[in-house]
């Protein structure tokens, strides 16, 4: 067995200590993952992510995957997407300016924005800096919508709609997709189809064609598309209550 004078165990010491230093200089993130645990780490990961995360040119064919809304937006998906990224402060300016020429009510949505997609001109803006890969099929989608069903519907309604088939969309193609993007409005969509189908729902969000969804509700209780309709513009808490009630 070789043996080490103490000169000899101080320098081999040292340089164990200067591959510590190297290797925490050089990994921040194990660093991190030492020092403050997984959690934080996965916050700064989850962060980096971006709504321009995914090549617009890959979007048409990630619609076209979903059965559902292939029947509305074609085996290709649709055309090629006309696509600009901003700053966020940049995106939220003209966001702020594109809602007041439409006189949107944006009061009670959740903090603005990882993009949006102008209807007049047809191009998604989205935040250079926030956002996920769904980001981008959420407004891609949102493209595909009957503007007659986007007018008459609220906003609560259209995003929970919308939502619904970006999650479709985004697990057909294996895009990630935050659960954080509208929970709520997607978790009274979702229980609205189980009084209908996710056919009727299509029908409706991308033609306008009401009249089954409506039907089908109409059939659970007379009146149901219309008085659900309004409560959910009040809450969504009380727009779940009462479809609970009539399971």
């Amino acid at each position: 067995m070789r043996t080490y004078s103490s000169r000899d165990r101080e320098r081999l010491a040292q340089s164990a200590l200067a591959v510590r230093r190297s290797a925490a200089a050089t990994h921040p993130l194990l660093q991190l993952q030492r020092t403050a645990g997984n959690r934080a780490v996965t916050s700064i990961v989850v962060q980096r992510k971006s709504a321009t995360d995914t090549a617009p040119a890959k979007v048409p064919g990630f619609l076209a995957l979903d059965p559902v809304v292939a029947n509305y937006v074609g085996k290709k998906g649709g055309g090629a997407l006309k696509v600009e990224t901003h700053s966020g402060p940049d995106l939220k300016a003209l966001f702020l300016a594109y809602v007041k020429k439409h006189d949107v009510d944006t009061r009670s949505q959740e903090t603005f924005v990882n993009g949006f997609t102008d209807l007049d001109t047809n191009v998604i803006h989205l935040n250079r800096d926030k956002g996920d890969a769904g980001t981008i099929v959420h407004e891609a989608l949102h493209l595909h919508s009957d503007r007659t069903w986007i007018s008459d519907q609220h906003w609560k309604v259209n995003e929970g709609a919308t939502e619904l088939f970006t999650r479709r969309v985004c697990d057909a193609a294996k895009v990630g997709r935050s659960d954080d993007a509208y929970p709520e409005v997607l978790g009274a969509l979702r229980l609205l189809v189980t009084f209908s189908s996710v056919e009727a729902l299509a029908a409706a969000y991308f033609k306008n064609e009401t009249k089954q969804l409506q039907s089908d509700l109409e059939a659970v209780r007379p009146g149901l598309w219309t008085d659900w309709r309004i409560t959910i513009i009040k809450s969504i808490k009380a727009a779940n209550a009462l479809l609970e009630s009539l399971k």
